[in-house]
């Protein structure tokens, strides 16, 4: 980019810091965006490591937030160091002891007016403890399968189904007519062995190199559960695992059956592949290669052809995977058969362990494709299980009369998952409580939230003032005691006939089963919404307190809820953003986007009123390179998607002053006093808390609505799918919202205050009867809808209005096919589809919320909300380049002004326009990575101007918005007065509003480089550096040096330097600008013993008119962060040794990785600022 460009459009932020601003309008807002409140600014989660805590830590934690800026810390007592010993005596969770640091913590902080909140158990996931029994446990249905043959009296052991943790609980015994006959596998009866191997994978290795876990060799483990036909039983297995199949006689095979299992992966398990070897042998001891086959994907049986083969032993080898991070990969099913055989366990619903919350999906087609295609009379329509529950004694033997026939016998139950809250210290360690059981959570609220408001006392609901639910991590939970009750209550038809579909039996017609199903999955919803969410809500609610919630995020990945409607119970709903590093140079790296992070939580904040959104913010990884700078972006994206409270991710708990000190193992950014750069970080906080102040009121503006679907889960997939052109927000409601809070007025839909032109549908096949009856009803009155026809009803219940439903879609959508026909009328509204949504919203004359003419999806982001007084743009370059635009706005409010959240100031632009369609034309510049707030208020903007001419060119409005011409200049208001500058000096012709035209010579800034500076450069840090203080002349990154300790420096410089200016800089009324250019990464700076500010931005400019002499002596006191002297280190000494850190920095740095630039790099300039008065 060209240096005077940049320069220049740097010197429009100082002319907000001029001008002020003399409109009476929005008052409130603009004094809470100038002075944000204690509630406004940014807050910070405040991890306590592994029982390493100290009063002295919790008193300089506290006291270095309250300098800063900090108003709010939740505390979260997490265990991820395995007890290690750092040298002070722990502090063990839940003891007197630990209730004492709360205490004093409390105490501390209402002396320095913070408000704390704390996570409601040990660990950050998710709600458990050593006080969750079995019994009032997450739970998990398990059972076990026996095929009988009737004609005659049965009497047969069942099987007790797999359970976990030696608890299990029997629900039913049923039996149902089958044709599966016991397979050749199952009538061998193989031993069924596993032998481990010694291998790690690449997650886990990280664990045993810092903690010293070794491996512990190998194990033979008892296989059976492999074969039982229930794939919830598993072994978790590795790399160079093998399991043995020993037969008493030789075995013919033609296949085998294996299903690979992850309950839960953070990554995409369609893209996980496991490899094996099948081995043969008559001994047990010399075994044959059969073949290699590789399995892509998870949780679904595979059927893999294997070479005839007949031989007494068989060997199944692991032979690689992919990494499954810190999560157990297991096989759970694993079976040879004849070639016309089936597998124990062979459903004909696809993704059956998805469907049934047992494990997490490949997508979201997974749930929502169409039912199998089967043979209709091989299938009923309806189940024709028998409960023969009172046939078998307590013992598990079975005694029946079985009528003629082959019997599948289920007894089925359940256990508990087993899920652990994570991750915390031994001492908090114990199982998750019932999510869809109000007595367990009341337990688990009563054995640590509320001892919790009890210590805190009086300071209680106050200093001490939520109670927080971190993001859900502990897995699926598909049962509970009641659970068939609920089920009946809800659904209106009794689960047990039904019992045989969640065993993977095939007992009615495929469409029929997948109804099923859905209904299961949203009996489930509706308890975790209600018994989990809104129960932990009122406990909180009854005893004073807030609640903060990180509510289950969607997609495949989680349970099924209703995201939004359970997001509204949370006082504060809760997202998070990662702030990502280039995995070659570990430097942080924001990749620009071409939409903000669609997300639940911004939706649920959006349509349930709720006016703070937050988020747990820049979470990383503990890389020791990141800067205010090099956060920025992705913070400013997070503001887009409607997030407007930043808690940062994380301030971990310093309990004593060895540097930079403890964290949170290998997560988290570090926000903390030992931090290098936190002395300087008070302005960046600001800068938030400006934004925050202004983000947090009004509602959020968009012009179409869609709708999450009915299927559960849910998830925002479709949403990018839709590929809205740049400068159309979106907005999200769900069926409470669309049958209760939504309404058709002149062909609009308003909701609940919010108005929408258009409703768009997801791509789903699916749709419950009550959820069309209210689409019909708003199109039916005027309503514009886009999306397609529904084929089929979701759920059983709603199986007597098929006829209905059928008769209802074909009028709606009329001869819509999406090819042909992309459009219907019905009644007084339209209905789309086909026709690609951007060409659509150019049809039906739906403006973008905001353009600029240009193609700027991937340059430019926004969010628009509307106050009873104003309406407020953010707007975000994503780049680091100049942008020079006309932005066009849609706001019913006249009179624009440009807010700087970086200073704090106001500027009223004079030159705007009107255009026809009501919009407003405003010409703008935002430097690279700027973000800027723009407010219109009022209704009559007064005098402006409306068209700029350079020459006989039309600068404003352009016609030409790519042309070489002079950008249009820059005009604002100041007391009363209309005045200019340009970054191109000349003649200017200005036309107001009305038709006045006027002529103005205007002229362009003049730049001082202060290139022949004098001084010194002192260096302190933390380690011992014997660095003596130094004569500079010129500006250099300190990473560019000869001396190796200034070359690996970590820590601050102190720059004294001299300098003289011309005279003209020291008279007249002239503005005054001093910039320092880069610097890496914070400075505190001092103009002839006056303070200016803390630099943490490289186009922050500091206004020194008055302050300047004719000699200077400028202070700049630069910290920089710890990476280079890390990575010295390790090219010095092949270990880290100079400076202490509990993460595992070598996951990260090494000697080759780069140092980042560091110190003052300049240039140094004094910008003079002339302006005309118009």
């Amino acid at each position: 980019m060209k240096p005077f460009r940049v320069l220049f459009f740097s010197i429009l932020g100082f002319i907000l810091m001029i001008t002020g601003c003399q409109r009476q309008g929005s008052i409130l807002l603009r004094e809470k965006f100038k002075h944000p409140s204690s509630t406004e600014q940014v807050r910070v989660w405040w991890h306590w490591m592994d029982g390493n805590i100290t009063k002295e830590g919790i008193t300089r934690d506290l006291e270095a937030m309250k300098q800063q800026g900090v108003s709010q810390a939740t505390v979260l007592n997490v265990g991820l160091f395995g007890g290690k010993d750092f040298g002070i005596p722990r502090v063990k969770f839940n003891s007197p002891e630990w209730y004492d640091m709360f205490r004093w913590a409390v105490q501390e902080a209402d002396r320095l007016g913070i408000v704390l909140g704390a996570h409601n158990c040990d660990g950050w996931s998710s709600s458990g403890g050593p006080w969750i029994t079995p019994e009032i446990s997450m739970k998990q249905y398990v059972w076990s399968k026996t095929i009988v043959t009737g004609g005659k009296k049965v009497s047969v052991q069942l099987q007790k189904p797999w359970c976990e943790k030696d608890f299990y609980r029997d629900v039913a015994v049923v039996a149902v007519k089958t044709n599966e006959i016991q397979g050749s596998f199952q009538t061998a009866r193989p031993k069924i062995t596993v032998i481990s191997g010694n291998n790690l994978n690449a997650s886990t290795d990280v664990f045993v190199r810092m903690f010293g876990a070794g491996n512990k060799g190998s194990e033979v483990i008892p296989g059976d559960i492999l074969a039982d036909g229930n794939p919830l039983s598993a072994v978790q297995v590795g790399k160079g695992y093998r399991i043995e199949f020993a037969f008493e006689q030789p075995f013919h095979a033609d296949k085998i059956v294996i299903h690979p299992r992850m309950r839960f992966s953070w990554s995409d398990i369609s893209k996980f592949v496991s490899q094996y070897s099948l081995w043969g042998s008559d001994n047990g001891r010399s075994y044959k290669e059969i073949t290699r086959f590789d399995i892509k994907g998870l949780n679904e049986s595979v059927g893999i052809e294997i070479p005839p083969s007949e031989f007494r032993f068989y060997l199944l080898q692991i032979d690689d995977i992919t990494d499954p991070g810190f999560l157990p990969f297991t096989i759970a099913e694993a079976e040879l058969l004849k070639a016309e055989e089936k597998p124990l366990f062979a459903p004909v619903i696809s993704s059956f362990m998805a469907k049934t919350v047992s494990s997490k999906a490949g997508s979201m087609y997974d749930f929502d494709g169409a039912p199998a295609v089967v043979v209709v009379e091989n299938y009923p329509q309806m189940p024709n299980t028998i409960d023969v529950t009172a046939f078998m004694n307590s013992e598990g033997l079975f005694s029946w009369d079985a009528p003629n026939g082959n019997w599948a016998i289920l007894r089925f139950g359940y256990t508990t998952t087993g899920a652990v809250n994570a991750p915390a210290t031994p001492e908090g360690t114990g199982l998750e409580c019932d999510k869809i059981d109000t007595v367990a959570l009341n337990v688990h609220f009563e054995n640590f939230p509320a001892r919790l408001i009890k210590e805190a006392g009086s300071l209680a609901g106050s200093t001490f003032r939520y109670i927080f639910i971190d993001s859900w991590e502990c897995g699926y939970q598909n049962w509970t005691g009641n659970f068939p009750a609920e089920f009946e209550k809800r659904r209106g038809y009794n689960i047990m006939p039904w019992l045989p579909v969640l065993c993977g039996m095939n007992v009615a017609q495929p469409e029929q089963m997948e109804a099923f199903l859905y209904d299961f999955r949203k009996t489930i919803a509706e308890l975790i919404e209600e018994n989990y969410y809104k129960h932990f809500s009122q406990l909180c609610h009854r005893l004073g307190m807030d609640f903060h919630a990180e509510v289950i995020y969607g997609g495949v990945g989680y349970p099924p809820l209703d995201i939004l409607r359970a997001n509204s119970y949370a006082d504060l709903p809760m997202f998070e953003f990662w702030a990502g590093h280039n995995q070659a140079t570990s430097f942080p790296e924001y990749t620009p986007a071409f939409q903000p992070e669609y997300n639940f939580p911004a939706f649920a904040a959006a349509m349930y009123n709720k006016p703070v959104m937050a988020a747990e913010s820049y979470t990383a990884q503990a890389h020791y390179s990141e800067s205010p700078w090099d956060l920025k972006c992705f913070g400013d994206r997070a503001y887009c998607s409607g997030i407007n409270q930043f808690i940062l991710h994380s301030y971990v708990h310093q309990p004593f002053d060895r540097k930079p000190g403890m964290t949170l193992l290998l997560w988290g950014s570090h926000f903390n006093r030992n931090n290098l750069y936190w002395e300087h970080l008070s302005d960046w906080l600001t800068y938030h808390a400006r934004i925050q102040a202004v983000l947090q009121n009004g509602r959020q503006v968009a012009r179409l609505l869609a709708y999450t679907g009915d299927q559960q889960p849910q998830a925002l997939d479709f949403l990018a799918d839709l590929k809205l052109p740049f400068g159309y927000p979106v907005s999200l409601c769900n069926q409470d919202i669309l049958i209760s809070k939504t309404k058709e007025k002149k062909n609009k839909l308003l909701c609940d205050g919010l108005e929408y032109d258009l409703l768009i549908l997801p791509p789903a096949s699916g749709m419950n009867l009550a959820t069309l009856k209210a689409i019909e009803k708003l199109v039916k009155q005027g309503a514009n809808l886009y999306g397609p026809r529904p084929k089929r009803l979701l759920s059983l219940k709603d199986e007597p209005g098929k006829k209905e439903f059928d008769i209802m879609t074909a009028r709606i959508w009329g001869p819509i096919d999406g090819k042909n026909y992309t459009e219907n009328k019905y009644g007084k509204g339209k209905v789309y589809w086909g026709k690609p949504l951007p060409e659509l919203l150019k049809k039906i004359n739906i403006f973008p919320e905001f353009e600029t003419g240009q193609p700027d999806s991937l340059k430019l982001m926004f969010i628009h909300k509307k106050t009873e007084t104003a309406d407020v743009f953010f707007l975000f370059n994503q780049t680091d380049s100049v942008l020079v635009r006309e932005g066009i706005f849609s706001t019913s409010a006249r009179s624009p002004e440009i807010w700087n959240p970086v200073d704090g100031t106001i500027m009223r632009p004079a030159v705007y326009r009107y255009l026809k369609d009501g919009r407003i034309c405003l010409p703008l510049s935002l430097k690279p990575r700027e973000s800027m707030l723009v407010v219109f208020t009022g209704t009559n903007s007064g005098k402006y101007i409306e068209s700029v001419y350079f020459g006989k060119d039309q600068i404003f409005p352009s016609a030409d918005r790519v042309s070489s011409l002079p950008h249009a200049p820059v005009v604002w208001w100041e007391d009363n007065k209309i005045k200019s500058f340009s970054a191109v000096p000349g003649e200017y012709v200005m036309r107001y509003a009305g038709g006045k035209t006027i002529s103005v010579k205007l002229s362009s800034p003049d730049t001082f480089c202060i290139e022949n500076v004098t001084g010194t450069l002192s260096f302190s840090s933390s380690y011992p550096a014997d660095i003596k203080s130094m004569e500079i002349t010129r500006l250099a990154s300190w990473s560019e040096s000869t001396d190796p300790a200034i070359k690996y420096f970590s820590g601050t410089g102190t720059y004294h330097l001299k300098f003289s200016v011309p005279e003209e800089y020291l008279t007249g009324n002239d503005s005054v600008l001093l910039s320092l250019g880069e610097i890496g990464s914070t400075a505190r700076v001092t103009l002839n013993n006056q303070h200016l500010g803390y630099v943490w931005n490289p186009f922050i400019m500091l206004p020194v008119r008055g302050i300047l002499s004719k000699e200077n002596e400028l202070e700049v006191e630069v910290n920089n962060v710890y990476r280079n002297r890390i990575i010295g280190d390790y090219i010095e000494k092949g270990k880290v040794s100079s400076v202490w850190t509990s993460a595992p920095v070598e996951l990260y740095l090494d000697k080759n990785k780069p140092l980042k630039k560091s110190g003052l790099l300049g240039p140094i300039k004094l910008i003079r600022i002339s302006s005309t008065v118009l």
